[in-house]
């Protein structure tokens, strides 16, 4: 078993099919509950840490960001003893630690309403920004990408500089069969 109950947030991201495979048993079942596990808990923290961002808090705390044993739990890091097979000094960054990196913790990151199409795009930099927004849908079984959307941004610096975005064809993704990601890329 897990260390938490993830079930209901597989069922979500991945299908009744993933969930039926849960009692699995063997090294090739485990690697695919580990993974479903880790990558749901990630796009859950995402997306709360996506939603405060968009009303502009003074900060957010990050619980438990390391855990010390290899476990498919919440932290970003797995922090272990390097004198045991499999595990690192400094700790070995999970999926959600490669999210807070790449988008949930940038300064300039963007975030979609795949219900009612709206679109955030935030600069916390010290610097203006221009560059690109993406946005791509990825589905669950097979890891297509498809880019549905291009938009330039020239954004002014400071922090909780936002810009909004209505796109009205994100209405049609299929959140229990693909996700929606919103990438940001600079021009310089």
């Amino acid at each position: 078993q897990r260390n938490y109950a993830n079930d209901n947030f597989i069922a979500v991201m991945f299908g009744d099919a993933a969930r039926s495979r849960l009692n699995n048993t063997g090294s090739k079942a485990f690697k695919a509950q580990l993974y479903w596990s880790m990558i749901s808990q990630a796009l859950v923290i995402k997306q709360n840490i996506e939603q405060t961002r968009a009303i502009n808090r003074f900060g957010i705390m990050v619980w438990q960001h390391n855990e010390i044993w290899p476990t498919g739990g919440w932290a970003g890091v797995e922090y272990g003893n390097p004198l045991f097979i499999g595990q690192s000094l400094g700790g070995r960054w999970k999926p959600l630690q490669h999210m807070f990196e790449a988008s949930i913790f940038a300064d300039v990151m963007a975030t979609c309403d795949g219900a009612t199409g709206l679109c955030y795009i935030k600069n916390d930099g010290v610097k203006s920004f221009k560059g690109t927004l993406w946005l791509n849908v990825t589905e669950f079984q097979t890891g297509h990408i498809t880019s549905s959307s291009k938009v330039e941004l020239t954004m002014a610096a400071g922090a909780g500089t936002t810009q909004w975005y209505q796109h009205e064809t994100l209405k049609a993704v299929d959140g229990k069969r693909a996700v929606l990601e919103a990438v940001v890329t600079s021009v310089d």
